[in-house]
């Protein structure tokens, strides 16, 4: 039951990157930026603490000033998101390159952002998000980590929109055959820029799942684990080229590279 619990615990971190991989592999591209994005997304909101409480003092901050960082946050991580997808589709520049030069570009930045510190000591609202329990008693296991509950929400959520909308069926047409889905009405543009902030959004729930796990955010945690995601995303049966790969087989995956 012990080790049940301790895998929920450390499954979300990998999950969501691998979920937020696998929404850019669907076109047979690649995110190489979604943990420098992460690790951003944690810096900005760091900052926006800052200015609510003043320096030292995060740990004060209310509900208002974190939701308000967090939104902050998500925003940043979708502008990398739609620069992603712009400069892909837009100027037809292979997916690798443009997000190997955002990765390069944001790691940059947030180390002078950190000045190659650690920042600690966030609210404890804040860092419930991946570091709480939900439930006490449940046989076994005890309790449930909130951010295995937040990874299967979105697991889910995902998975209705991939199958469920017009978004995802463009998707999956788009990495099969661009050229069909391009005479079929698809625009190929805005699906693509849809597309990487959709990916960048997973790097913002994992920045989330890090603060509270680490209760600290760095210019390069987690980097270890972008080949990780990658590994996941083709062990669970997303075609590299694009076209095929289904949410449960990622999910599956991911559980069997945690054990």
């Amino acid at each position: 039951g012990r080790n049940l619990n301790s895998m929920a615990y450390q499954l979300p971190i990998v999950g969501l990157l691998s979920v937020g991989m696998m929404i850019a592999m669907l076109t047979g591209g690649i995110n190489l930026s979604i943990i420098a994005n992460a690790n951003l997304n944690g810096i900005v909101i760091w900052l926006v603490l800052e200015a609510f409480t003043g320096k030292g003092h995060m740990k004060e901050a209310g509900i208002f000033p974190i939701v308000v960082a967090v939104l902050a946050g998500f925003l940043v991580s979708a502008v990398v998101g739609f620069v992603n997808g712009y400069l892909i589709s837009k100027f037809e520049i292979p997916d690798i390159l443009v997000t190997l030069g955002t990765m390069t570009l944001i790691s940059g930045v947030n180390v002078v952002l950190t000045r190659g510190s650690t920042i600690t000591g966030f609210p404890a609202a804040l860092n419930f998000i991946g570091n709480g329990q939900i439930g006490s008693g449940i046989p076994y296991i005890g309790s449930i980590p909130f951010p295995f509950i937040l990874f299967i929400a979105a697991v889910a959520a995902t998975s209705v929109i991939l199958n469920r909308t017009r978004f995802g069926f463009s998707l999956y047409m788009m990495g099969a055959n661009p050229v069909a889905a391009k005479y079929s009405s698809v625009n190929l543009v805005k699906i693509t820029i849809m597309q990487y902030v959709f990916s960048a959004f997973f790097a913002s729930l994992t920045s989330l799942v890090m603060i509270g796990q680490l209760n600290s955010v760095k210019a390069n945690y987690a980097e270890s684990y972008l080949l990780v995601a990658v590994l996941a995303s083709f062990f669970g049966g997303v075609d590299p080229n694009g076209g095929f790969g289904k949410i449960s087989g990622v999910f599956t995956a991911t559980i069997i590279v945690k054990l």
